[in-house]
């Protein structure tokens, strides 16, 4: 049955996010397949479809979900800083840090990207590149736990 609308309800995401909430991964999956395939043009869905699938330490289907979102919607930073973790978590260091610079370029705000390539940068050895990516975090959100702790296991 084809549906009128073009993005999901509220309610249908938020179940899915629910589900993802209460570890539910493999039915969240599941259920997130079926909304992406009755709302294909919603970038939101395979961005939840990356996280579910990273959190299952499927990282190639992440990369692949994230990928899908941004074809999407290709000025989507929360895809970018999804898809900069989990290239990380691969070891991909230097293409995490190209996502996180995109997701940063979308959205010069953005706390978060700042800190995850601040630990990208730490993982590729360069600590004062890391430091200011810190920094630059917590200008902008200066109670993000994450930068400080990293910041302060740098210095």
């Amino acid at each position: 049955m084809k549906t009128t609308n073009v993005e999901p309800s509220q309610g249908q995401f938020s179940a899915l996010i629910a589900l993802y909430n209460q570890g539910k991964l493999e039915q969240a999956l599941d259920e997130g397949k079926a909304l992406e395939k009755q709302f294909p043009s919603t970038a939101y869905i395979p961005n939840l479809l990356g996280i579910v699938n990273a959190s299952l330490g499927r990282l190639e289907q992440a990369v692949a979900s994230y990928e899908k979102a941004l074809a999407i919607n290709p000025g989507y930073a929360d895809a970018y800083n999804n898809m900069g973790s989990v290239l990380k978590e691969k070891g991909e260091t230097d293409a995490a840090i190209e996502c996180y610079e995109k997701a940063l370029k979308i959205n010069p705000n953005y706390a978060d990207a700042y800190n995850n390539m601040g630990n990208a940068l730490t993982k590729n050895g360069k600590p004062n590149a890391a430091i200011e990516c810190y920094k630059n975090a917590l200008k902008i959100k200066p109670g993000l736990a994450a930068a400080h702790n990293n910041m302060g296991i740098i210095l």
